[in-house]
Parts: structure tokens; C-alpha cells; sequence
């Protein structure tokens, strides 16, 4: 009686007439009325007190949301940028971390390159607004924002005071300001040579005309400019001092100028100046222009290779390699090649003489574009790469170069490279040079993968090579003290001292092993993650899979620095030192470590102080952390925070590592929409009873008890994605729709035997699904598998070993691994033979010598067992796998009148680029697997097909979203 009267009440409220029917006799139908109205009113009250109604994912949704894209800290640590956005909006979240205060700066396009000033005290980015490029600065004490529109980029000095090289948009109209002039800043617009020096500080500015290119030193005390004129004359270099904003013109001439080059310190320039030569084909070869501000006036000294005696003959500086100055000052390194000659000029035939039977004219040899010269291509069986990786690399052999150096003492060119040993590294400080040469192997690596190099010492003053490592198959380069080099042999790593001319193996004397005996490829002892130098040069960093140790070059036992990993079972995946201008990672600093619970799939990172064996936790939870950062000169930091339900989010954080502080909101439509119900991790073993792991997303509203459809994606390990987040996409398969769309989605760990990968993956897939189906969520009855390429193989082939899948989508698959070993890999113009024997195919021989397994593996051979429906995806421009894989597993399914659709988007390579394309095959994707697994009508093209002359109209019928 009491929601009786409530409603009548509110009734009477709503309703007027109401109040007169209470008044007047009722009638039967004023009685129908009244509960009609009473039953609309109990309807609407339920709306109210129901949760909003949530809408499913859709490809429509994708242009809605927004990532993370750029994140940065001030210097003094009371600032923090992020800038966030998606396909049509982006925002920079500019946050004072002592008030909170935010200031929003709203684009239509973040172009990058935000940044604070090493005072601290500005904030200035580029940005796009209604199609207008703008440089937008924040003078951060009083939150004034000065934006100027038709800047196309900038650079930010170091040092104080600040200034800025702005770049404005070029405009043909526009006339180039006059040099020296001075005012206020004015970025209206002029050509592409034009340059205004703004000082943030004091607001003043002045324009420069005519400038190619700018670059300030390491500590922004000097800003150096080319200066190119149209008129042949008056191009130079310039130098601006920042601290007194004198600009001086340190040459000019008529001669034109490129490569600015600031050496680490920023006490020395080089610039590349080009001189005439008429016998040169292009007419020009190069020089230095160096100049040196280590005294209190510039130095300037011009290296000309013709006037130098010792310069190798007929050679010249090449501009694909910036010169630099020696570290000592006292030389210039740069790269040298053969310069081409003009032809020499024939002098013309004489004229006949006049008879009455003229001779016949002669045909001269056609010229390279002739109709009528052969097209062909000559393969050799002795090229050490194919002829399609030549032309790939033609460009590149073209300007391949040789390493150089010049002394001002000796005044003496040496020459350390040559054809024969064209890799050739100076090591830090220039105190050893040493060539890696591959060419004794590189004919027998492009057919089996296995690449070896031998390593000889350079002498810097002679050029004269020395053998010193012999078939190095693992190679690191050289130490950050420039005193040795670091490879990995027999199951150790080792370290060679140019001093001592002798390695060391530097692994032998720790308590754990470097091979890396979770790697399954066919590959014989493998080592485990080399981590990097330290700083000192004097030790290593390396991973045994489980921790971090850091390895004396002189063969003492290792420090375990993470301590915990292999018994505690996390994974350190990396070492950080988190000062962007350190040279190595350097232990007298503090460290930090990113690391995944391999059980639990928890991630975190840890810091270790300097002299400490305790690891302070920062952050750790089921999450994944990324972009770990911290302010120059304070302890705040920054980091990135994801789960497969939380948007990427910025946080941050004190010394204390307590407290942390969320800075962004990413995403906030997402609370509108059907969303993923959590994810789960599942445990079960290999085919070699090896622990292996699966990500298990719950469908959206997920109810304990009930099964839902199940999509299994499949690659190779994939359960350390749980924590991903997967913004709507027009991919081809997108996580979150699926979701929202009621499916589960699995992603398996797969691990492989040597000569049975199809055999051992369909092993581990089965595995995923049993304990899948044990946690109650996948409904058996109603499971697909997809992957795509090396994912789509397994796909291919798994149907062939199991009936256990309604419906499989293989994308670009390998399909007859006999034929797909002897084809290209077009993409990279290499064979498929080194990527079978030494890579992801995991075969230890080709299929001559191996031929029941190559067949045993591959799913055209086993086809006839096939009585899963599969839809094909492979492109007629595929480069990665050839689309005759597809056509051969098409047609011979067809031949078997077996229910397969294969889909060819024309003109694309290995993945769809083009937008129409990814979406028309998401959507397709999505028809496929709802018929299949969810019982929607099956859509006509997989009915009935589509009739070329239909085609047409058939896409034209089908919206894109």
C-alpha cells in the first residue's frame, strides 16, 4: 500500500488529470488508465534504480581513446609533463607537484619534442592547432603561456640563460627577416632558412635569414649556424653566444657547408666545406672546416684533402658520415671513398668523305632504360647475398665508406678501413681501432643463419691490421674505457684487453651458468642477456635469466645484485640507471630493476643503493610498470601503471616510494562501455613437462558458473601480456572488443622440440586448453584458434591434429614447409632457409635430409584430416610469406571439399596498412567467429561466396564499422 500511495502521489504529480478522476465517479476505463499509467511509472522508477545501460566495443569506438605519449620531468622535480591523446585530439598535462594545479594545453596533434629548460623554469613544446604548426612555452612561476603559430620546430638550449631556436613553417610568400635585426619575437612565417633566437628569459629575440641548419653545444653556451646563400657567395659558419648574444661569423666564403658537429664536451665544432674540382663527376669533394673554443678566441683550422700528401689517391670525404674531432683535439675522424671521375670527352669523329654510296649506319649499345636491353638478373650460387638483398642493400653499397683519421701532429691520413675490412670501430677515448670482418662467413650465413666474424686490431697509425679473435659468432663491442672487447664462446663470455692482447674468460668463476637453456631454437648454447658495460669500463652487466650479476673484466666471481631471482623465482628483466646522460651504468650511483613474479605475474621495480646488497621496492602489483623515470636533480619519480582493465596512467612519487600520486585520468568513456571482467593466469607443462603459463581474459559481466565462447590466440610465449591493455583497435584481433562482445580470450605459452614445431605447439595448445577448461570459464563446445603468420602456421596446422576448434582464422600462414624453405623472404630479400635452421623454425637441417618431418609438419600434407572451418587471410604482395603458402593450403582444402574462405586484400604485404582493409577484415573476423561460436547467421560471403562481378556492390553494402 505504501509504493501504492507513493505512486499515486507522484502520479497525481506528473499526471493532472489524476486529481480530477479522484474527484469525479471512475469509470472502467478511467480504472484501465490509471494502471496503466501506475505500470509506466514502476517501469521508470526500475530504469532509475538499474545501473546504466553499457554499450559493447565496437571499431567505431577506436578514434575515443587516448594513450600516453610522452612524459617529462623538470629538473628541480616540481614539474611533471604528460602528454596524452588519440587519433583526433591530444592534451599536455602540465602538473606543479607542490600545489597539484594542472595546466591543460589542448592540440589538435602533439608533434613531440616537449621539454623543460635546465632551469627549470619554462616549459615549451610543439604543437598543431587547426592545421597550424605553434610552439607553445610556459613560463612556469606565473603560469603565462605564450603560443606562436607557424613554427615548425624548435631546440632548447642547456645552461642559462635559456634561449630557443625556432624554425618557423616556410611560406613562399614570405620575405626572409634582416639579419641582425632585433625586436620582438615575430613568428609569422619565412622559408625554410629562416631562425629566430628568442631568449625566454628576457622576451627578446632576433631573426636570422639564410640559415640550413643550427646546433647548440652540450651546455648551451653556443649555438652554431650554417649559413647558406642562393647568390654563390656570403655562405659561412656562425657562432651566437648565449651568454652575451654576440653573433659571429667565424667564415664565408663561396664554398657550401653541412654537418654541424658539436664533439661530447661541446668545445669543438667540425662542419663539412665543399671545394671545386672539375675532373670530379659532381664537382665537388669535401673538407673540414674545425674550430676549436678552448682558448679565448676560436681556433680555425681547414682540413683540404688535396693538399694533404699522405691522403689515399683518388679518394675523397664522404657526406653519409659526420666528421668528428679526435677526443685529444688534435685530428679529425671521417669516412672515405673512391670519387668518380668524369668520363673522358671523345674528340668528334671526322666527317666522310661525300661518295655516292654513304656507309651503314651503326647502332650504338642501348642506353639503360632501352626497351629493347634484356631485363634480367644474373643469380649466382657463389653470392654471398642474393641478388634481392643486393638490391635492397644497393643503396647502401653504394655509399659504403671506409673509416679515416687525420692527425694535425703527424699531419698524416691513415686509412682503417679497406674493401675487405669495411667495419671498423674507434673505441672511447680513440685508443684502439678494430675491424669486425664477416666475409669468410657470409656466404655460408645466408644459408643457414649462422653468422660468425673475425676480429682485427687496427693500428692507428699505420692502418696495419692483426688478428686477434677468430669465428666470434657472439659479439658486444668494446668497453666504455675503450680498453677491451666483449664476446660470448663456448658457453662462457669473455674479454679481450688490447693492452694485454690476451681474453680473459671473465664467466668461468661464477656460481651460476650464462647459457641460456630456455632458448629453443636450434642453437648450440646460447647465452643469456648481456645487460651492458659499466661506466669505469671495468665490469659487465649480465642476466643468467632470473638475475643480474655484474662480472669483473679481470675473471673474479661475479656480485649478484638482484640476489633473489632464481630462488625466489623473478625475473629482473633489465638494469636502469635512470641519469639520461650517463655513459654506461654506473654502480657508485643507485640502480634500478624492473622485474616480473613469474608465477604470479605481479611486475614492480626495485632501486639498490650504491655499497647496499638491499633492494628497496618503488612500486609492485599486478600491473604492468613502465617508463620508470626521475627528475634530474630530486628525488621524484615518474612511472607508467597498466592493467588489462586500467588505462595507461602516469604516477608519481618521492624518495619514499609511499603515497604515489596518480597525474593522469586516461580514458574516462571507457566506465560507459562493456569492459573485460579481470584476467586470470593458468598454469600447466610442455610437452617436456617444462611449467608453462596462459592469460585467460574474462568476458565482460562475467558469471562464475557459466561458459562462455573462447578465442585462443596464439604466437609463441604470450602470457606476459595479462596485464596489457588493449584500447579498441581496428587490428585484426582486438582483445577488449571480444570482451565487450561476450567472448573469453585465451593466450597460451607455446615452447618447441628441434624438428617437430608444428607437433610440439599443437602439444602445448592442447595443454592450454585443458586447463583452460578447468577453471569453468571456456565453454568446450564453443572454442576457435587464431594466429597470424608464425601464429597462423600453428593455426594451420593444429586443425589438422585436433577437432577441438569450431572455427580457426589463420593470417598469413606457412603452409608446405618444403616449399616455403627454398622461397624469398622478400621483405628483407634473404632466403627462408637461415630463418628454418637457425631461427623460428627450429630445424636442424634442410628438407632433403630431414623430408618426413618437414612433411609431418607441414599442413598442406596433412590437410585431409582438416574438418575445422577456416577462414584464410594472404596477400598477393606478401613479403614475409609468399602468397602461394596460402593459395597451396586454399586449394588443396578446396580440392577436399573442405569449408575454407581465403581472403586476398591486393597490394598489401605481410600486415593490411590501409585503414578499409584492417577494418573490413576485423569485421569479417568478428562475422566469422560470432556464427561459429555464438550462433548469429552465417554472412553471405561465407554462405556463398562472392562472385567477381558482385564484388562491387557486395562492398558497397557492408559499412566500415
Amino acid at each position: 500500500m505504501r509504493v501504492l500511495s507513493y505512486l499515486a502521489i507522484a502520479a497525481m504529480t506528473f499526471c493532472p488529470t489524476l486529481m480530477w478522476a479522484q474527484a469525479a465517479p471512475t469509470s472502467q476505463k478511467q480504472i484501465e488508465d490509471l494502471e496503466k499509467q501506475i505500470a509506466d511509472l514502476k517501469k521508470r522508477l526500475a530504469e532509475l534504480k538499474a545501473p546504466p545501460t553499457k554499450k559493447t566495443l565496437s571499431l567505431a569506438d577506436a578514434d575515443l581513446w587516448e594513450n600516453v605519449l610522452s612524459q617529462d620531468i623538470a629538473p628541480n622535480g616540481k614539474w611533471v609533463a604528460v602528454g596524452v591523446g588519440n587519433q583526433k585530439k591530444n592534451r599536455i598535462l602540465l602538473t606543479s607537484v607542490e600545489t597539484g594545479k594542472v595546466t591543460t594545453i589542448t592540440t589538435d596533434i602533439a608533434r613531440g619534442n616537449p621539454g623543460f629548460s635546465e632551469d627549470s623554469n619554462f616549459f615549451v613544446c610543439t604543437a598543431s592547432k587547426a592545421g597550424t604548426s605553434q610552439l607553445i612555452f610556459v613560463e612556469l612561476a606565473n603560469g603565462k603561456q605564450t603560443i606562436l603559430d607557424n613554427i615548425s620546430s624548435y631546440k632548447l638550449s642547456k645552461g642559462t640563460p635559456t634561449w630557443l631556436a625556432l624554425r618557423p613553417s616556410p611560406k613562399k610568400s614570405a620575405s626572409p627577416p634582416a639579419p641582425g635585426a632585433t625586436g620582438p619575437i615575430a613568428a609569422s612565417a619565412g622559408t625554410n632558412r629562416d631562425l629566430i633566437l628568442h631568449d625566454l628569459k628576457t622576451g627578446k629575440s632576433i631573426p636570422l635569414g639564410n640559415i640550413s641548419d643550427f646546433e647548440f653545444n652540450k651546455t648551451g653556451n653556443l649555438l652554431a649556424m650554417i649559413v647558406t646563400t642562393d647568390a654563390g657567395v656570403g655562405s659561412g659558419v656562425q657562432i651566437f653566444d648565449t651568454t652575451s648574444a654576440a653573433l659571429t661569423m667565424l667564415e664565408s666564403s663561396s664554398s657550401s657547408y653541412s654537418s654541424l658537429n658539436w664533439n661530447k664536451e661541446g668545445t669543438a665544432l667540425t662542419v663539412m666545406k665543399s671545394f671545386e674540382d672539375k675532373e670530379l663527376k659532381n664537382e665537388k669533394y669535401y673538407g673540414i672546416l674545425g674550430v676549436k673554443f678552448t682558448g679565448k678566441q676560436p681556433e680555425i683550422i681547414t682540413f683540404d684533402p688535396k693538399q694533404e700528401k699522405t691522403f689515399p689517391k683518388d679518394m675523397g670525404l664522404v657526406t653519409q658520415r659526420q666528421p668528428r674531432w679526435t677526443e685529444d683535439l688534435q685530428g679529425f675522424v671521417f669516412g672515405i671513398k673512391t670519387q668518380e671521375k668524369k668520363e673522358a670527352t671523345k674528340p668528334a669523329p671526322k666527317a666522310p668523305a661525300k661518295t655516292d654510296n654513304p656507309p651503314k649506319s651503326t647502332t650504338a649499345a642501348p642506353a639503360p632504360n632501352n626497351p629493347n636491353r634484356p631485363a634480367v638478373v644474373v643469380w649466382h650460387w657463389k653470392d654471398s647475398r642474393l641478388q634481392p638483398k643486393q638490391a635492397l642493400d644497393a643503396s647502401r653499397d653504394k655509399n659504403e665508406n671506409y673509416l679515416a683519421w687525420y692527425s694535425l701532429k703527424t699531419k698524416k691520413t691513415v686509412a682503417l678501413g679497406s674493401e675487405d675490412a669495411p667495419q671498423v670501430g674507434i673505441t672511447a677515448k680513440d685508443q684502439y681501432a678494430y675491424a669486425s670482418i664477416t666475409a669468410p662467413y657470409d656466404l655460408q650465413a645466408s644459408l643457414d643463419g649462422i653468422s660468425y666474424r673475425n676480429i682485427d686490431q687496427v693500428d692507428l697509425a699505420t692502418g696495419k691490421r692483426t688478428n686477434i679473435l677468430t669465428k666470434i659468432r657472439w659479439f658486444f663491442g668494446s668497453s666504455n674505457d675503450g680498453k677491451g672487447l666483449l664476446y660470448y664462446q663456448d658457453g662462457n663470455y669473455w674479454y679481450y684487453s688490447f693492452a694485454g692482447k690476451k681474453s680473459v674468460n671473465i664467466t668461468k668463476a661464477s656460481t651460476t651458468s650464462f647459457i641460456n637453456t630456455e632458448d629453443d631454437h636450434n642453437v648450440d648454447r646460447p647465452p643469456t642477456r648481456f645487460m651492458g658495460w659499466a661506466k669505469d669500463g671495468q665490469s659487465v652487466f649480465i642476466s643468467d635469466n632470473w638475475d643480474i650479476w655484474q662480472i669483473p673484466v679481470t675473471g673474479d666471481a661475479g656480485t649478484n645484485l638482484t640476489v633473489n631471482g632464481k630462488k625466489d623465482g623473478i625475473r629482473y628483466q633489465s638494469i636502469l640507471d635512470l641519469n639520461p646522460e650517463s655513459e654506461g651504468i654506473d654502480p657508485a650511483q643507485p640502480i634500478y630493476f624492473p622485474y616480473v613474479v613469474q608465477k604470479t605475474k605481479k611486475n614492480g621495480y626495485v632501486r639498490r643503493l650504491p655499497g647496499s646488497a638491499t633492494l628497496t621496492t618503488i612500486v609492485e602489483g599486478d600491473a604492468d610498470f613502465t617508463r620508470l623515470a626521475k627528475a634530474k636533480n630530486a628525488d621524484l619519480f615518474t612511472y607508467q601503471k597498466t592493467t588489462a582493465i586500467d588505462s595507461p596512467n602516469i604516477f608519481q612519487v618521492d624518495g619514499t616510494f609511499k603515497n604515489a600520486k596518480q597525474l593522469t585520468t586516461t580514458n574516462p568513456q571507457q566506465k560507459d562501455y562493456l569492459w573485460m571482467a579481470g584476467t586470470r593466469v593458468l598454469h600447466y607443462e610442455s610437452f617436456d613437462k617444462k611449467p608453462l603459463q596462459a592469460a585467460l581474459y574474462l568476458p565482460a559481466n562475467y558469471q562464475a558458473g557459466k561458459k562462455y565462447p573462447t578465442v585462443v590466440y596464439i604466437y609463441e610465449k604470450l602470457s606476459d601480456r595479462i596485464h596489457s591493455y588493449s584500447p579498441p583497435s581496428s587490428s585484426a584481433f582486438n582483445v577488449s572488443i571480444y570482451t565487450s562482445n561476450g567472448y573469453a580470450v585465451l593466450m597460451p605459452d607455446i615452447t618447441y622440440e628441434i624438428n617437430n614445431p608444428g607437433g610440439s605447439s599443437v602439444k602445448c595448445i592442447l595443454a592450454a586448453l585443458d586447463a583452460a577448461e578447468k577453471t569453468g570459464v571456456v565453454d568446450p563446445q564453443k572454442m576457435a584458434l587464431h594466429g597470424h603468420s608464425w601464429g597462423g602456421y600453428q593455426t594451420a596446422y593444429a586443425i589438422t591434429q585436433t577437432k577441438r576448434f569450431k572455427a580457426a582464422i589463420a593470417g598469413a600462414p606457412l603452409t608446405n614447409l618444403i616449399s616455403m624453405y627454398s622461397s624469398m623472404y622478400w621483405n628483407s630479400g634473404i632466403a627462408n632457409q637461415p630463418i628454418f635452421e637457425s631461427s623460428q623454425g627450429r630445424f636442424t637441417a634442410g628438407y632433403w635430409a630431414l623430408q618426413d618431418a618437414y612433411i609431418r609438419n607441414s599442413p598442406v600434407f596433412n590437410a585431409q584430416n582438416v574438418e575445422t572451418p577456416l577462414l584464410l587471410l594472404h596477400n598477393d604482395k606478401d613479403g614475409a610469406v609468399d602468397f602461394t603458402q596460402g593459395v597451396e593450403y586454399f586449394n588443396t582444402l578446396r580440392r577436399l571439399e573442405k569449408p575454407v574462405v581465403m581472403l586476398q586484400y591486393k597490394g598489401e604485404n605481410h600486415g593490411l596498412a590501409v585503414e578499409s582493409n584492417r577494418k573490413d577484415y576485423a569485421i569479417r573476423m568478428r562475422e566469422f567467429f560470432d556464427h561459429h561460436l555464438q550462433g548469429k547467421s552465417a554472412p553471405d560471403w561465407w554462405k556463398e561466396g562472392v562472385p567477381h562481378l558482385k564484388l562491387e556492390d557486395h562492398l558497397k553494402s557492408r559499412p566500415l564499422k
